[in-house]
């Protein structure tokens, strides 16, 4: 059944860490009004906003939940929590398969005052089998399957002391203005695609469109009743062995963006240290290395990129910011662990002027300057 392992890789994919102290909040979500057969899968994602840190430091985990079973047929499928699928049948050759998640459940830390989206999406029921069929399930062959359609969202508030929190779609994704890019041909292996985040009343943003193997110019959805400011991130993301191994983005407030950004030149691991070129312009490194136990490695996916393991039992995630000048980190692991275990995500982002240290700086300077992200995942 491996339609529903596609579904759950087109919102996010996997298991995610939770504090001992987080609460799960178990919601649904109404609104989806009748579900014909109609080779159309519906579904939702329960998201919380994000902060512009979760934005340019690549925060995944604040985009999955841990595992929450779906029913697919005679099938139960594990499946991201915050992932929520109403009682739909779909047509599959001579049979008739009943798809169904009655209930997400994200989680909150006790205190943490949060907004909420119930974000709705559709896509072609028949695209996913053949996908699923003939193994093409990265991120970068899903996306353009996916459109966004509807949302509901809570204001903020702590929703850890919620016994429930149920949402009904009501608000509509609109188009916004057109956007164009020029870009130089991609190579092998990657594609363009273009992420669109919108501000939200508590100055947070939410994922407002997404555009698979986008063209030139299209026009960008913006969320009905929000702010109209939007940051849009006009992404070349690299696959290798069907995998996404990095990202070069521009990032933009204005309705052009040209090109993509460089790679991170002879970014590599050796031995305990991971090293780059410096990269030309302003700007900051984030560095995330993961120390991986192997026997307890799973896929994870994201829809910039992926990294095997990550946030699986036994995974311990670290995270710095680094003067991309200095040219190198060096990674002190735990005593006793060979560096060949760890894999390290470096992100560096591009500002037009130079910002204050990431860590020091409570106005989000590198946020609100930030022109260019490019990811280097190395193993």
């Amino acid at each position: 059944m491996k339609i529903v392992s596609v579904i759950a890789l087109l919102v996010v994919g996997s298991v995610a860490p939770v504090m001992a102290a987080d609460v799960r909040v178990p919601g649904k979500v109404e609104g989806f009004g009748a579900l014909p057969i109609d080779d159309i899968v519906n579904g939702s994602l329960v998201l919380k906003s994000f902060r512009p840190e979760d934005i340019t430091q690549f925060r995944i985990e604040q985009f999955v939940s841990p595992s929450e079973p779906l029913k697919a047929g005679p099938k139960t499928i594990n499946v991201p929590g915050n992932f929520f699928v109403p009682r739909q049948v779909e047509n599959w050759g001579f049979f008739k398969i009943t798809i169904e998640k009655s209930e997400y459940g994200y989680y909150s830390a006790p205190g943490a005052k949060e907004e909420v989206i119930a974000t709705s999406f559709t896509a072609p029921f028949s695209d996913l089998m053949d996908a699923a069929q003939s193994g093409r399930t990265s991120p970068s062959q899903l996306l353009p399957m996916v459109s966004l359609k509807r949302f509901d969202f809570k204001p903020l508030a702590d929703y850890s002391k919620n016994s429930r929190v149920d949402f009904k779609l009501s608000g509509n994704f609109v188009d916004g203005p057109n956007f164009n890019w020029s870009r130089s041909r991609a190579d092998r292996g990657e594609t363009d695609h273009i992420f669109a985040f919108q501000e939200t009343p508590a100055s947070r943003w939410i994922l407002s469109d997404l555009i698979g193997n986008a063209g030139p110019k299209g026009r960008i959805k913006m969320a009905e009743g929000f702010s109209d400011r939007q940051k849009i991130l006009f992404a070349r993301l690299r696959e290798v062995d069907n995998n996404l191994k990095g990202i070069r983005a521009r990032v933009s407030e204005q309705p052009f963006a040209e090109g993509v950004p460089d790679r991170i030149a002879n970014a590599r691991i050796e031995g305990g240290a991971v090293l780059w070129d410096a990269p030309r312009g302003p700007g900051w490194m984030s560095v995330l290395t993961e120390q991986r136990h192997v026997s307890t490695l799973r896929n994870s996916y994201f829809w910039f990129f992926d990294l095997k393991g990550l946030f699986d039992i036994g995974t311990r995630v670290s995270h710095t910011w680094v003067d991309p000048a200095d040219g190198s980190f060096v990674m002190l692991p735990p005593d006793g662990t060979d560096p060949s275990t760890l894999a390290v995500t470096l992100a560096f982002v591009g500002t037009d002027r130079e910002v204050a240290h990431p860590d020091l700086d409570p106005n989000n300077e590198l946020f609100e300057h930030m022109e260019s992200i490019v990811v280097e995942v190395l193993r």
